[in-house]
């Protein structure tokens, strides 16, 4: 059968590259992260409709892919082969199910659970992560689809060529397909990746135009003012106090936008947010700091003409008056 076959070929393969100084751990499962899950459903005899996934891996899957066992155990080597009529299943189908004590129950004709792995995200952070079961049976036309192989990050480059070696000592026919694992999971993410570069430029071709804006009106501001200032200045006026004078009327303009911005920010962010089943909380600082700084950025532009207006020489400025 293709299970069987499968299981054949991990087998030599393992046996061809587990002796190779960048390999560290190798495994073998029926589905791949994000792609090629198989599903599955059935009926209790209580009447109830249950829905999962459900993957075939091998002994070392949970090692390799450093998932943790949180109840009973794994399917290690010190067990016995004939392991196939126990599985392991993950925290969501235990609390689909209701069970507070799983390990020892049946999974409709899956078999007993024999361990509860810790969730883990087989697919995108946009979907919430559901009941899953795993198990070492090819049972149901579940080959083995997908070798993973963790590598020491010193060498990938020569582990890559030797794995290609070996693949094709076995399989000299069919070429050697490989990724990343990290970088199939950042596809999974390519839209938004994209809008945070658009939002990113777009943000920062806001701030330009915004401070060009401020630039031109400090500078009309500072020359339409040029008597008020000059005058406050020979009475004895401080610079600080006039600086603070002309950046005042700006700065009340960016606390009103920031009023009315920060609230239709918020709600903004949390439906973006709520997309994702996993994600941050947003906190009342996160908009308070973005205010802040719009604020600073505001005082920054402006405080060139400011400072330019009150340090110039009040006797000079009343002359070209």
């Amino acid at each position: 059968s293709d299970a069987e076959a499968s299981e054949q070929m991990v087998d030599r393969l393992k046996s061809e590259w587990s002796s190779l100084p960048g390999v560290v751990e190798i495994a073998a499962g029926s589905s791949g992260f994000g792609r090629s899950l198989s599903f599955s459903s059935f009926g209790t005899a209580g009447g109830e409709a249950h829905s999962l996934f459900i993957t075939r891996i091998d002994r070392n899957f949970l090692n390799a892919l450093d998932l943790d066992v949180l109840q009973g155990r794994g399917y290690d080597a010190e067990y016995p082969a004939a392991e196939e009529d126990v599985i392991l299943v993950n925290e969501a189908l235990v609390k689909a199910f209701e069970w507070n004590e799983p390990l020892g129950r049946k999974v409709g004709e899956f078999g007993e659970i024999a361990g509860v792995v810790k969730n883990y995200n087989f697919k995108s952070l946009h979907n919430e992560v559901e009941p899953m079961v795993l198990t070492l049976s090819g049972e149901g036309g579940r080959p083995y689809r997908y070798v993973y192989v963790r590598l020491n990050p010193d060498q990938i480059a020569t582990t890559l060529a030797s794995l290609q070696i070996g693949w094709e000592n076995i399989q000299p026919d069919r070429p050697f397909s490989w990724y990343f694992l990290d970088e199939q999971l950042d596809q999974q993410y390519t839209a938004e990746t994209r809008a945070q570069q658009l939002i990113s430029a777009a943000t920062v071709f806001a701030i330009l135009i915004a401070c060009l804006g401020l630039f031109g009106l400090a500078a009309y501001a500072a020359e339409r003012r040029t008597r008020e200032i000059a005058i406050r200045k020979a009475v004895g006026a401080s610079i600080p106090s006039m600086v603070a004078m002309l950046s005042k009327d700006f700065t009340q303009l960016v606390i009103i936008a920031a009023f009315f911005a920060t609230p239709l920010t918020w709600i903004v962010m949390q439906r973006w947010l709520e997309e994702f089943p996993f994600r941050i909380e947003m906190r009342p600082w996160m908009p308070a700091l973005a205010a802040a700084i719009a604020i600073l950025i505001a005082l920054a532009t402006v405080s060139y003409h400011a400072l330019r207006a009150a340090r110039t020489n009040p006797i000079a400025s009343l002359r070209n008056e």
